[in-house]
C-alpha cells in the first residue's frame, strides 16, 4: 500500500476539514510500525525458505540383531553418511556397550567403551564400520549399546549425534553336561565325564574349564591331564558344531552327607582374559556308606566350649557293609586350642602327631565286626587357657578344638572298587575367647596423671580420693558389645574424672543402678597383649564412717564384664574382685595405710 493511499484512507476520519482526527506525530508512528512489521514478515519467510532448503548434516545408522547368544560374536554395523553439502572434519565414532558386551579386537585389549577416529568425510560419502561384539553377560539380560558420531562442521563447531540399540542375550550356544555313574560310594574312587559342546557356527580359539571341587573331594587324575591347577583345564580350541569330553577321577569321603555338588564353568579366552560362556552344576548322590561313624562332644553335636573346659568325645561306629569286617582301625587326629598333656583315652595316644589309635590290641571288638555290629569309643581332653608368647602365636584367631575321625578295614564288599573299607567324619568344637579382667585401686597414681587428695590412712568424715583402674585383655576371638560395670558402695562418690585408652568410649556413673559403667563396644581378637591392656581409669571419693574404723573401706563392688563372642555366637560374662583401701597395687603405701582411722 502506497503512502498516498494510506493518507487518503486516514483522511476519511477527520472530524472537520480544519482538523485531523489523529495528530501528525501519531500518524507517522503508525506508518513506521507497519513498515517494520512487513520487514519482519519478509525476513522470517526468507529464513524458513533457507532452512527448508539447507542441506542436512550427518546421518547415523546403527544395526545389530535383537537377540544374541552368549559367547558368540555378532556384527554391530555403523553407517555414517555426510549429507551436509560440506566436508565434515575430525569425525570419530564413540561406542559404549553394556556391561555384558565386549568388542572383539584380536591381538589387543578387549573393552566395552572405546572411540574410533575416522577423520574427514567428504560431501556425499558414506563411511561404514562393522565391529565384532561378543556377549558375555547373564542369560536373559538386556544390553544397551550407546553409539555416537562426533564431528566438526564447516564453521568449526563440534556436533554429536547419538543413537541407542538394545540386544537381548537370550540363549547360550555353548553347553556343559556331565555323565556320571549311577552309584558313588563314600571313600571310593569314581570317575565322571564333562561334556562341552559348541552349537554355533563360530570357532572358539581357546577354552578353559574350571571345576569347584568341595572340601571332601580329593582329585586323583584326569584325561586329558591338566598343565596347571588340579581344578583347571586348558581345553584349546572348540570348533563350530563340535563336542569335547574331559574325564575326571577322584574320591569323595564324608559320611555326614547324602550328596554333593561340583559347579563347572566354561570360559572363552579373549586376549588373555577368561570370559564365562557356560556353567553347569553337577549333583552326585551318594550310596549308603558300607561303614558309618559319628561323633558327639559332651552329648551335643554343636557344643560350645569355654577355656579350661573338659570335652568328652563319644565316637560310634556301625558296620553297614553286609559282610564281616576284619582288623578295623579307628584314628582320631586332634588339633586346636587344648592342653595336650591332659588327653585321656583307652586308645594309643601319640603326643607328637596328636593322634589316638584304636585297633584290635586296644579294643578287641575291632578284630572282627559282624554285619550290623555297633561299637563306641571315648576320649577326653581339656581346652587350654594358655596365651602364646610369640608374635606368631598371638596372631591366632578363632579358637577351636577339632577331631578328624576315620575308620578303615582291609575287608572290602564286592561293590566297592577301593582296596579298603573306609569312612571318616570330623567335629569342630568352637572355644570362647580367653578374656582377662582386673580391677585395682591406687592412692598415689602418677602414671594416670590424676591427682588424689585427702588423708591416708583414711579418716572418719574426711574425703580421700582414689583412682580405680580396669584392665582388659582378650585372646582368640573378636568380641562385640563389650561393657564393664561395678556398683559403688555407700559413702563412695564418682567424681567424673576419667581416662581411657579407647578414645571412642566413656566411663560414666549410672544413678539408676548406682554403678560405674564403661561401654567399650568392639574388642578385636588378641587385644592387650603386645601394646598393653585396654585400660579405663576413674576417680572416686571415699568418706569413711565410724563403723569402718580399724578396717579397710570398700571402694568398689565386684566388677563384671559382659560381651558377645562373634566366633562362637555366645555370651561371655566374667568378673573381678571388689576393691578396698588395702591398695595392694600401690607400692608407695603399706597395708596398714589403708585402715580407716578416727
Amino acid at each position: 500500500m502506497s503512502l498516498k493511499k494510506l493518507e487518503r484512507r486516514l483522511g476519511k476520519y477527520k472530524k472537520s476539514p480544519d482538523k485531523d482526527y489523529l495528530p501528525g506525530w501519531l500518524r507517522k508512528i503508525l506508518v513506521g510500525g507497519i513498515f517494520i512489521g512487513l520487514a519482519i514478515i519478509i525476513a522470517g519467510a526468507a529464513f524458513i525458505i533457507y532452512y527448508i532448503n539447507e542441506p542436512k548434516g550427518v546421518d547415523l545408522e546403527v544395526s545389530a540383531p535383537s537377540d544374541v547368544s552368549k559367547g558368540v560374536p555378532f556384527d554391530l554395523t555403523i553407517n555414517v553418511n555426510n549429507i551436509s553439502g560440506n566436508q565434515v572434519n575430525d569425525a570419530s565414532i564413540n561406542v559404549s556397550l553394556g556391561n555384558g558386551l565386549l568388542v572383539w579386537n584380536p591381538g589387543s585389549t578387549s573393552s566395552n567403551i572405546f572411540s574410533d577416529g575416522i577423520g574427514n568425510i567428504s560431501v556425499g560419502n558414506l563411511y561404514k564400520k562393522v565391529y565384532k561384539v561378543i556377549p558375555v553377560g547373564d542369560l536373559n539380560s538386556s544390553q544397551t549399546m550407546d553409539i555416537s558420531i562426533s564431528y566438526l562442521n564447516s564453521n568449526g563447531s563440534r556436533f554429536e549425534i547419538r543413537k541407542e540399540e538394545t540386544v537381548l542375550i537370550s540363549s547360550s550356544v555353548v553347553a556343559v553336561s556331565v555323565s556320571k555313574p549311577d552309584q558313588i560310594l563314600n571313600g571310593s574312587l569314581f570317575s565322571f565325564d564333562v561334556n562341552y559342546t559348541n552349537n554355533s557356527s563360530f570357532d572358539f580359539p581357546n577354552m578353559v574349564l574350571e571345576a569347584d571341587f568341595p572340601d571332601s573331594f580329593t582329585f586323583d587324575s584326569s584325561s586329558p591331564g591338566q598343565s596347571s591347577l588340579s581344578n583347571t583345564w586348558q581345553l584349546g580350541s572348540l570348533l563350530a558344531n563340535s563336542t569335547g569330553t574331559l574325564s575326571i577321577k577322584g574320591e569323595f569321603a564324608n559320611s555326614s552327607v547324602s550328596s554333593f555338588d561340583i559347579p563347572l564353568k566354561l570360559y572363552a579366552v579373549i586376549n588373555g582374559t577368561n570370559y564365562e560362556v557356560a556353567d553347569y552344576t553337577a549333583n552326585f548322590p551318594l550310596a549308603p556308606s558300607p561303614i558309618g561313624i559319628s561323633i558327639s562332644v559332651n552329648g551335643s553335636d554343636h557344643y560350645v566350649a569355654k577355656p579350661v573346659d573338659t570335652l568328652n568325645y563319644s565316637i560310634q561306629y556301625v558296620n553297614k557293609s553286609g559282610i564281616a569286617l576284619k582288623d578295623a582301625k579307628v584314628k582320631a587326629v586332634l588339633s586346636g586350642f587344648a592342653d595336650w598333656t591332659k588327653v585321656k583315652t583307652d586308645g594309643t595316644f601319640d603326643p607328637l602327631s596328636r593322634t589316638i589309635t584304636w585297633d584290635s590290641k586296644t579294643t578287641p571288638d575291632l578284630q572282627f565286626l559282624e554285619p550290623g555290629a555297633v561299637g563306641n569309643l571315648n576320649l577326653s581332653l581339656i581346652t587350654s587357657s594358655n596365651i602364646p608368647t610369640s608374635l606368631q602365636g598371638l596372631s591366632t584367631k578363632n579358637l577351636y578344638v577339632k577331631a578328624d575321625i576315620s575308620i578303615t578295614s582291609p575287608s572290602v564288599p564286592y561293590y566297592i572298587s577301593s582296596n579298603q573299607t573306609f569312612a571318616e567324619t570330623s567335629e569342630e568344637t568352637r572355644v570362647s575367647s580367653v578374656v582377662y579382667l582386673s580391677s585395682k585401686a591406687l592412692f598415689r597414681d602418677a602414671g594416670s596423671g590424676i591427682a588424689n587428695v585427702g588423708p591416708l590412712p583414711p579418716r572418719v568424715g574426711t574425703p580421700t580420693d582414689f583412682t580405680i583402674h580396669w584392665l582388659l585383655s582378650n585372646f582368640g576371638n573378636d568380641l562385640s558389645n563389650v561393657s564393664i560395670s561395678a556398683p559403688l558402695p555407700s559413702g563412695i562418690t564418682f567424681t567424673g574424672v576419667t581416662k581411657s585408652t579407647i578414645a571412642s568410649s566413656s566411663i560414666v556413673y549410672s544413678s539408676s543402678t548406682g554403678s560405674v559403667v564403661w561401654n567399650i563396644g568392639d574388642v578385636g581378637a588378641n587385644s592387650g597383649f603386645i601394646t598393653g591392656p585396654i585400660e579405663g581409669v576413674f576417680q572416686v571419693e571415699a568418706t569413711p564412717t565410724n563403723d569402718e574404723v580399724g578396717s579397710y573401706e570398700d571402694l568398689l563392688g565386684e566388677t563384671t564384664l559382659k560381651a558377645s563372642d562373634d566366633f562362637t555366637n555366645s555370651n561371655i560374662s566374667i568378673s573381678a574382685d571388689p576393691v578396698t583401701t588395702l591398695l595392694p597395687y600401690d607400692k608407695t603405701v603399706s597395708s596398714s595405710d589403708g585402715l580407716v582411722a578416727e
